[in-house]
């Protein structure tokens, strides 16, 4: 599945398409109040008359160009540093475009369902959030769903400069759900921390859509059913505005697949950083949080879990901020996603932006070893150790007995960077697992007070065992 770059460039024409070309036009994604991506080529294109002559002036910079028989038109200008002073992006033909207040800074995509789509009102504590959101150099650009019912609520799309008014004026509705006025508050928290610590503008793209699946969102083809359908609705017209990533918050609606989840996102992501032609484009995703799916066992969610942070370890810039202590298992949608917004920062200021004074990964299993009647668990991502989030004594830690079989809560002691496990009904211990249920609420955590990842883990000879009590394969370590 491969998309040549000019298709891409193609792809951004047909919003355009329908309009009369007797004047230049750009796609909505260009305004006022825009963030331009820093350090890379500023793309612009739109349409006007056939052969109309084009030229696009920004900061010191002019490129010209003419249409060519369908009325299109692209060009790049020079790749840009970050600026907080507003600069203005001028477009000429036969008419002239002017767009004020332009910056340039960091771009990135939030995309996936509901618990990305969320506005901030619905979120944890967001009263107080809302009254302290003014931050001109944070600008959110809201993407609705194709198609969707308009209300009195809804807005023409446009770069907004974020304040505690413009915050909340956008929302989505789906299936019944009330309006959730606000821009995402996971995208609104990522971004607040990016601006803070990164100290130039952040743009902000929204497009979530609650109860989507991924397919939906992988662009194979640009036609509009699934799969593709929302990528040819929300994100077609904004390919190729240049970002420099994205962030992802999806996977309820698929969460029954396990494993298969992995190459579903593999096909979506190569589909993505071939649209914007950029291989290397970071993606960071979000762990579902724990919840009581109705009518399944309650080992679906950790399979899944399983394989979210199996993403990261097969697909290159990726990294996944987990939220297993931040849920409400009665409730899929919960509020607290301050919380999550700023896990998402984590991976982006270490993973993309290099910052080696942070930690943005809790434990990951790493190896097991047996000796006697205990096993030692230990861990990647602790480079200061571990402790228990509430000063209790460690939970959620199973053990397997080679003779006895079937799992037993295991008594849990920390080590340094290892836990040692044991249980009095286990004399033979030879696998593990930990968190291992839709309502698991463990309190391990690293030293920086990120929460362990669910994890289960056999020594090779406990396999048939453990794939016998599993009732899937279990990974081999």
């Amino acid at each position: 599945m491969k998309i040549q770059r000019s298709a891409c460039f193609a792809a951004g024409f047909v919003a355009l398409a329908a309009t009369a070309m007797a004047e230049v036009k750009l796609p909505g994604i260009f305004g006022s109040g825009m963030v331009l991506q820093q350090g890379m080529p500023v793309k612009v294109w739109g349409v006007a008359s056939p052969g109309e002559s084009v030229s696009v002036s920004f900061a010191a910079d002019t490129g010209r160009t003419s249409a060519d028989a369908k009325g299109e038109w692209k060009l790049e200008l020079p790749a840009q540093k970050a600026s907080a002073t507003p600069a203005r992006l001028i477009v000429k033909g036969t008419n002239e475009i002017v767009l004020d207040n332009v910056l340039v800074g960091e771009v990135w995509l939030c995309s996936g369902q509901s618990n990305m789509a969320m506005g901030i009102q619905a979120t944890d504590h967001a009263e107080a959030e809302i009254a302290a959101a003014d931050n001109p150099e944070l600008r959110l650009f809201f993407i609705k769903q194709p198609g969707a019912a308009a209300s009195p609520d809804d807005v023409a799309p446009r770069w907004k400069a974020c304040s505690p008014l413009t915050v909340i004026e956008d929302g989505e509705r789906h299936n019944g759900w009330p309006l959730w006025k606000g821009f995402s508050g996971v995208g609104y928290h990522f971004g607040k921390v990016l601006s803070r610590e990164l100290k130039v503008p952040v743009g902000l793209i929204q497009a979530a859509v609650g109860g989507s699946g991924i397919d939906s969102w992988q662009i194979s083809t640009w036609s509009f059913g699934v799969p593709g359908g929302l990528a040819n609705g929300m994100l077609r017209p904004i390919v190729p505005f240049q970002i420099r990533g994205a962030i992802w918050y999806q996977g309820e609606a698929n969460h029954l697949e396990g494993v298969r989840y992995v190459d579903k996102t593999r096909d979506l992501l190569a589909g993505w950083r071939n649209a914007w032609a950029e291989p290397e484009l970071p993606c960071y995703i979000v762990q579902l949080a724990p919840f009581k799916y109705r009518g399944e066992s309650a080992f679906v969610l950790p399979e899944f879990w399983e394989a979210q942070l199996a993403i990261t370890n097969s697909i290159p810039n990726t990294g996944i901020a987990s939220t297993i202590d931040l849920g409400d298992p009665d409730d899929i949608h919960p509020k607290r996603k301050k919380e999550v917004g700023a896990r998402l920062a984590l991976q982006a200021l270490q993973k993309t932006y290099g910052r080696t004074d942070l930690v943005a990964d809790g434990p990951a299993f790493k190896s097991l070893s047996i000796k006697g009647s205990k096993l030692t668990v230990s861990f990647d991502h602790v480079p200061a150790g571990l402790k228990s989030s509430d000063g209790m004594k460690l939970n959620s830690f199973e053990l397997l007995d080679a003779n006895t079989g079937g799992f037993v809560v295991a008594d849990a002691a920390i080590d340094g960077k290892t836990v040692i496990l044991s249980a009095s009904q286990v004399a033979k211990p030879v696998a593990v697992r930990f968190a291992w249920s839709n309502v698991a609420s463990p309190n391990l955590v690293s030293s920086d007070g990120l929460p362990a990842y669910p994890f289960r883990a056999a020594e090779p000879n406990a396999m048939r065992l453990f794939r016998a009590l599993s009732g899937v394969p279990a990974p081999v370590r």
